[in-house]
């Protein structure tokens, strides 16, 4: 792979994690609203747009992630991705009366907020497919195009 692919690498990631990021803020916006409604389709948006991110983290960015930071710290970042997973679902299955409830809309909300906190902080975490060989780097790319072409839901992803 050359350096102006890896940089394409680079940036298609970051242009997906600043999707992602954009919807996962609106979600949280709506919530604290109480457009409960928009919020739903939101959340299923999410979904859809997050799996393949989601996936190429685990699987590529937060190993390489662990080698330079230790363990401790990719298993932190893969808690909070279980976290926010938890607080969609949530909100992908709630019913009427669960929607029409305050406090269950404010956990739901705290859920994601947090995610929000992770993709803010996670975004810098790019910088370590620097560090990948050549010969890894092309896989990554190759891997992040088929995690987009598989278009697996972010509630689909094995936890």
């Amino acid at each position: 792979m050359t350096t102006k692919q890896s940089n394409l690498l680079c940036e298609l990631f970051l242009q997906d994690h600043k999707d992602f990021t954009r919807k996962l803020n609106c979600l949280v916006e709506q919530l604290d609203q109480g457009s409960l409604a928009a919020a739903k389709r939101t959340a299923f948006e999410l979904d859809v747009l997050a799996g393949p991110h989601v996936a190429f983290e685990e699987e590529v960015l937060y190993p390489v992630t662990g080698k330079a930071q230790g363990t401790p710290f990719q298993t932190r970042l893969l808690r909070e991705h279980d976290q926010t997973q938890a607080g969609l679902v949530r909100l992908l299955s709630a019913n009427e009366d669960e929607l029409n409830d305050p406090g269950f809309v404010k956990a739901v909300a705290d859920a994601l907020r947090k995610g929000l906190e992770h993709a803010e902080s996670c975004g810098t975490l790019v910088s370590h497919l620097g560090m990948l060989s050549k010969e890894e780097e092309s896989k990554a790319a190759q891997r992040f195009k088929e995690l987009k072409e598989e278009e697996r839901r972010w509630t689909e992803l094995p936890r």
